[in-house]
């Protein structure tokens, strides 16, 4: 869903994702490297033709917000970037994502067995 939108939508969208919410002004302060505010206006009004977010007008601003479930986004993103930096290996995915932290609490562990056991029952 994400990694077919031009790269200054995705990271909106990506912001706004992770925000839940908010102004333009909101999302400004949340980029790293922010384009200008009617260019985030301009892309906003353009995920809105397409259905990706949703407008609702508050007392002093436009409020923003994603239209589709946060986790459904979540997971479009994340296959793109699996697609994209490991070829569409989950398990290089997973394995490069697990060498980054040093430390796993053992809740996370049972989590992953979960995983694991759940994707060898499909085989």
């Amino acid at each position: 869903m994400l990694g077919k939108l031009p790269r200054r939508e995705r990271e909106i969208m990506e912001v706004l994702c992770s925000i839940s919410k908010g102004t333009v002004a909101d999302i400004l302060d949340a980029m790293p490297d922010p384009p200008s505010y009617s260019a985030v206006r301009t892309i906003l009004a353009r995920l809105e033709a397409k259905k990706y977010v949703r407008r609702r007008s508050d007392v002093h601003a436009h409020v923003y917000e994603p239209a589709d479930d946060s986790r459904q986004i979540q997971e479009s993103t994340l296959k793109s970037l699996v697609d994209m930096l490991f070829g569409g290996s989950a398990v290089s995915a997973a394995t490069a994502l697990m060498n980054l932290t040093d430390r796993v609490d053992e809740e996370e562990l049972e989590e992953l067995q979960r995983v694991i056991e759940r994707a060898r029952a499909r085989r």
